[in-house]
């Protein structure tokens, strides 16, 4: 006996439900304005590669956790790769004349990328826990935030896996960690490929700033009621500071001057 499912043939339209994907770009402007589709479409499939990521940084964690170091590079640097992707999503983007913008902006209502609770899960999940970053993020979600951000705050983080990773192949310095020539090669591989990941979001929040600049000029407000400098102080916002605490550690020891810190930056 064949069950309907099983007598149905996939094909491509149907194994990736187009119709249904195709359906969900509904513009709001009247009349419609051919840039919002654009819009529209580009942060639909930033919003996919957000759901693979967050899948990916999971999985690579529990491969460092398992000891399977060789898998996990793999695995971050597609990751890696994945955010240069949305990069380029946004990259289309800056091609949009903000006049075309500015004719629909008015119809996004509060809608911004700063409610996007995928892109906050991956920030978690990658290492951003602070007190100070989970109180914002539950201010903007009305005191309470949704429950995916609930259960990443409740898993270790990839930051956390390296870190235990670092205790079980005996490094008790991560500075010290460059000099040392018996360090375990795959783990050294693995903490530069978990540093190029963290330079790619580093890149992903310049060009989004970039983009809002071109897009708005930095006197007016986002649609969410934040500021252009909001998101330039979040530019060198860092998943692994440990690793780039090393790394200008290492730097002085070996002749680097310390640079005077910034009372700015306080």
């Amino acid at each position: 006996m064949t069950t309907e499912a099983s007598s149905t043939r996939l094909n491509y339209t149907t194994y990736l439900r187009l119709p249904e994907l195709l359906g969900l770009q509904s513009a709001r402007s009247t009349p419609e304005h051919p840039d919002e589709l654009h819009f529209i479409a580009t942060h639909q499939a930033i919003e996919l590669c957000f759901k693979v990521l967050a899948a990916d940084v999971r999985r690579a964690r529990d491969l460092i956790d398992a000891d399977q170091l060789a898998e996990a590079v793999v695995v971050v640097r597609r990751a890696r790769v994945l955010v240069g992707a949305t990069v380029a999503q946004l990259a289309t983007l800056e091609l949009m004349p903000p006049e075309a913008f500015h004719r629909f902006r008015q119809y996004l209502g509060t809608a911004s990328g700063l409610e996007s609770v995928q892109f906050r899960e991956l920030e978690i999940l990658s290492g951003v826990r602070t007190a100070e970053y989970q109180s914002r993020l539950s201010g903007i979600h009305g005191g309470q935030l949704p429950a995916s951000l609930v259960t990443a705050l409740a898993e270790p983080s990839l930051a956390d896996a390296h870190l235990a990773a670092g205790v079980r192949y005996g490094v008790k310095d991560w500075a010290d960690f460059y000099t040392d020539a018996g360090r375990d090669p795959m783990l050294e591989v693995l903490t530069s490929a978990l540093l190029d990941y963290d330079d790619a979001w580093r890149h992903w929040r310049s060009e989004h700033v970039a983009l809002v600049l071109r897009m708005l000029g930095d006197a007016v407000m986002g649609t969410a009621g934040t500021d252009s400098g909001y998101l330039t102080r979040r530019v060198y916002l860092r998943f692994f500071p440990h690793l780039w605490a090393a790394r200008s550690e290492y730097a002085v020891r070996v002749g680097g001057r310390s640079s005077p810190a910034d009372p700015h930056e306080a």
